[in-house]
């Protein structure tokens, strides 16, 4: 018994305190695995949402631009239509005022033919304003010369384009001649249209007819469909209008152009917007109304416009031209 009692006494080691000891060092254990175990899992659940994060970002800025274009396509197309519809109100003025001016020429026929006299003035009028003939050709030479000296230019001019004598007449003296081209009105319009057109060359350039005079020189002569001396005022008035405004330098690269006279009215259109109506009712009341809101969109002042078209006109349709600010 004391053997024993002495040999458990004397080794200093309590099974208990060991125990205790293990307990404690596995429960350091387990706890340092937990939290390790919780870290990893905080660390993944943070990449996990950081990459759901990012996925999201990525979609919505996909979804966000794919939007932004297709709001852009609305934009343009709405702009586009927007555009087309401002030319066509544009073209709907223009055939308006064209109608308007059908309505007064026909109005003031009518008014002629109902009267029981017709005055030296009406006379006088109906040949400024007279009805173009489509089976003439004018030609007007720079210098005085003579139908014998003008036929033979003229021959060659329409053989080339396939016109025989016997479709033509032509006559005339001094600088003013002209060619008559026969058959029906029908046929012969469309004939005197394609000798004209038959000097025209590719680039839009057109060919020069040069005619001997009797001096032995030579002169060009120009060739053109008939017209009334009211077109031919309204398109002096128009080339020059045009080249006022351009002149101005407030423009820029918008298109400035004249409507081909008709009814004695031509318009004057910047960029498709009515600017200005020329107006030749007689050889003296040729006038210019402009449309001041439109002009001063462009700032453009009346007043300076009219100086610049003074400038470049000849007297006779100077300062009386653009005097009136008539409305339409």
């Amino acid at each position: 018994m004391a053997k024993r009692a002495a040999t458990g006494s004397g080794s200093g080691i309590s099974p208990r305190g060991d125990l205790e000891d293990i307990q404690s060092h596995l429960e350091e254990f387990i706890k340092k695995e937990f939290d390790q175990r919780d870290e990893k899992q905080r660390i993944a659940t943070k990449a996990a949402n950081d990459t759901l994060s990012t996925n999201i970002t990525g979609m919505v800025v996909q979804h966000v631009g794919a939007l932004g274009k297709r709001v852009d396509k609305v934009e343009k197309a709405q702009k586009d239509t927007e555009t087309r519809l401002l030319h066509l109100e544009h073209e709907n003025n223009e055939r308006f005022l064209r109608i308007e001016a059908d309505n007064k020429r026909l109005a003031a026929q009518l008014q002629v033919a109902q009267s029981t006299e017709v005055t030296q003035k009406q006379i006088n009028q109906s040949d400024f304003a007279r009805m173009e003939d489509p089976t003439i050709l004018r030609l007007w030479c720079r210098s005085p010369t003579n139908a014998e000296l003008v036929r033979p230019v003229v021959v060659q001019w329409l053989t080339a384009a396939g016109f025989n004598e016997n479709q033509w007449k032509l006559s005339g003296s001094g600088q003013k001649y002209k060619v008559q081209f026969l058959g029906t009105c029908g046929l012969a319009g469309t004939n005197a249209k394609h000798a004209n057109l038959s000097l025209q060359n590719d680039d839009d350039s057109w060919q020069k007819l040069m005619v001997p005079i009797p001096n032995a020189a030579l002169s060009q002569l120009y060739v053109g469909p008939d017209k009334s001396d009211q077109r031919i005022l309204l398109e002096k008035m128009g080339k020059r209008m045009v080249h006022a405004i351009k002149s101005m330098g407030k423009t820029g690269d918008l298109p400035v152009s004249a409507t081909r006279p008709d009814d004695g009215e031509s318009i004057i259109f910047i960029d498709g917007v009515v600017i200005a109506k020329l107006v030749a009712p007689s050889r003296a009341e040729a006038k210019a109304a402009y449309d001041n809101d439109a002009m001063a969109t462009h700032g453009i002042a009346r007043e300076l416009l009219m100086e610049a078209f003074d400038s470049l006109a000849p007297p006779s349709l100077s300062s009386k031209v653009g005097a009136a600010n008539l409305s339409f």
